[in-house]
């Protein structure tokens, strides 16, 4: 059991990934002894790693505030974006979802609607969340478990995927590139996204409109495989342009028209 004091230091090691135990004693006031006691008690939770003059959070603990510290930023657009997806969502529909933190809010609005849909996915967070809505049909895919995006991958991933044929795929990417198209950091990423367009009729790209300022390596969904883009109302004209040469793009302007476009 974990005490009010041992939570403050666990939120401050959370805040900083890791602190000195100088610094622990400046911001909670205790004793040297205390702190070496607490950080003791915390260490045998699985909650940190102590090291010497220190303590950092435990890699498990790191990973799965990763993906929460990620699931919480921008969260008015990832909103936003998922309302419009689910628009695109029928009853009945039998669709991938991708792990991702905006993929996370379709689940979400999709269980709001308590709309009768079969969801395939890699991605632990959605099947936990959407678990309590019976609505909703859930199949995970096996494989490796990556922690910090909390998603299973690897070739036991792509085995699996390969035996569905969905009516729609709906993935969300870490950077858009007005030439390549949309983009993932890790190849094995590339991979599995590019398996999911494979194996679905349609597909749909989600990424808010910061993501045209990042930068990625591996080609996800190239500009002549992308269906549609669904992005906020932040997106630059030219980007726009760009993407409407080879999809149908739906941001937060478009959003009383789109329904025309399907």
């Amino acid at each position: 059991m974990i005490n009010s004091r041992q939570q403050t230091i666990l939120t401050i090691i959370s805040d900083q990934t890791q602190v000195s135990v100088e610094q622990l004693l400046l911001e909670t006031k205790a004793s040297s002894a205390t702190i070496r006691r607490d950080l003791q008690v915390l260490e045998k939770a699985g909650r940190i790693e102590r090291f010497h003059g220190g303590a950092r959070l435990s890699l498990r603990n790191f990973y799965e505030l990763s993906f929460e510290r990620r699931a919480k930023s921008n969260i008015e657009q990832k909103k936003y974006i998922a309302d419009i997806a689910v628009d695109f969502i029928d009853e009945g529909d039998n669709i991938i979802l991708g792990a991702g933190t905006t993929t996370l809010y379709v689940a979400r609005a999709l269980a709001q609607q308590e709309k009768e849909v079969s969801i395939i996915t890699n991605n632990l967070i959605i099947v936990q969340e959407a678990a309590n809505f019976p609505s909703l049909k859930l199949t995970l895919l096996g494989g490796v478990l990556d922690y910090e995006n909390m998603e299973s991958i690897g070739s036991a991933t792509l085995t699996t995927l390969q035996q569905h044929i969905v009516d729609k795929a709906f993935i969300s990417v870490n950077a858009l590139d007005v030439k390549h198209g949309a983009l993932t950091i890790f190849e094995q990423n590339a991979l599995l996204y590019r398996t999911m367009i494979d194996v679905s009729r349609k597909n749909f790209v989600l990424s808010d409109s910061s993501k045209f300022s990042k930068k990625a390596t591996h080609v996800a969904v190239t500009m002549s495989q992308l269906d549609h883009l669904i992005t906020d109302a932040a997106i630059d004209q030219d980007s726009a342009a760009a993407f409407e040469k080879h999809c149908q793009v739906h941001s937060g302007k478009m959003k009383q028209t789109k329904s025309t476009k399907r």
